[in-house]
């Protein structure tokens, strides 16, 4: 699971999806085994929206989405588990961005969710990375944007800073580096530049394999060598 979202491999992802079905079937716990095999469908279906061109689809997104919410369904009604909350709460979103007109429907429920993961754990540093994913993937007329979307992000770094190292094999420990692209994301599109170029660099100090803050460094670095050159002849 760690090595294919560092590197944005699905292959790798599949891999694990099958580990973690084996494993339930072999009486692995119920609880432990849905939340990963939620995480990692929750995780390809971003990879098939969001990721490298040639892994874009949304058919492929949407099957994702269905089997992540399917695995949820055990700690979300059984467990309240806020990570999960939190991740269907980002699942909803990603609906919305394939099919727009589905906000007037699941932007209330969302809403919802972000409270309850909020309740439910709000010093936990993946519920607040995904909320802020949430709010900044969410339409304008929801409140969602860059802006609202960075203090949650930023409560997220905090915490992962300051958390203690897992417990266990099976403990969660991702999301430090993908919340990092996020500040890096959110202040690119507000036009923040230098601050966008400090955060991809942090994030690829701590996932020096995440392709895509790699080429948005890149083109933030072009730019402003552009820019500086503009100046300087200007």
């Amino acid at each position: 699971f760690r090595s294919g979202l560092h590197q944005w491999n699905d292959d790798t992802l599949a891999e694990a999806t099958a580990y973690f079905e084996a494993a339930r079937r072999l009486g692995a716990p119920d609880s432990l085994m849905s939340y990963w095999l939620g995480t990692t469908h929750f995780f390809r279906a971003s990879h098939a929206l969001f990721g490298p061109e040639k892994m874009r689809a949304d058919e492929n997104a949407e099957i994702h989405i269905t089997k992540a919410l399917e695995a949820f369904k055990s700690c979300t009604e059984k467990n309240a588990n806020a990570e999960c909350f939190a991740m269907v709460a980002t699942l909803y979103g990603q609906r919305i961005t394939m099919v727009p007109r589905r906000a007037l429907n699941l932007g209330p429920q969302i809403q919802e969710l972000r409270s309850k993961a909020l309740a439910a754990d709000s010093l936990n540093p993946r519920v607040r990375y995904l909320i802020g994913v949430n709010y900044f993937y969410s339409p304008s007329f929801f409140g969602g944007g860059a802006e609202p979307a960075l203090p949650h992000l930023l409560k997220a770094d905090t915490l992962f800073t300051a958390a203690p190292k897992p417990a266990g094999t099976f403990a969660p420990r991702w999301g430090r580096a993908i919340n990092a692209s996020f500040i890096a994301r959110a202040y690119e599109a507000l036009g923040e530049t230098e601050r966008a170029i400090k955060w991809y660099k942090r994030t690829l100090k701590i996932n020096p394999h995440d392709a895509i803050a790699e080429d948005r460094l890149k083109k933030l670095l072009d730019g402003s060598k552009s820019t500086a050159k503009g100046t300087s002849f200007g």
